[in-house]
């Protein structure tokens, strides 16, 4: 995959990591999740945002098509703290 990312915004694509045990910088969330912290119905606004630059996402393989992971840096702050309670 050809896709790439700001560097004064992310960390190298090689230590980046999915959302497990512990948040941290490099790792990524599912935007089902984000759109579940935001209280919103379906995605599509985050897809958006996604499209405008807001976020820095990467593409996922799903079943049926592909989705989206954003970065959790990216994120507004208030929605990384409300990550972070959930652990």
């Amino acid at each position: 995959m050809d896709e790439y990312i700001s560097i004064s915004k992310a960390f190298s694509s090689s230590h980046l990591e999915k959302v497990g045990a512990s948040t941290t910088l490099n790792s990524f969330v599912s935007i089902n999740k984000i759109a579940e912290l935001k209280g919103l119905k379906s995605t599509r606004s985050i897809r958006l945002a996604i499209n405008q630059g807001k976020y820095i996402a990467r593409d996922v393989e799903v079943r049926g098509g592909k989705s989206y992971e954003i970065l959790y840096s990216s994120l507004e702050p208030n929605i990384q703290d409300r990550l972070n309670k959930e652990e």
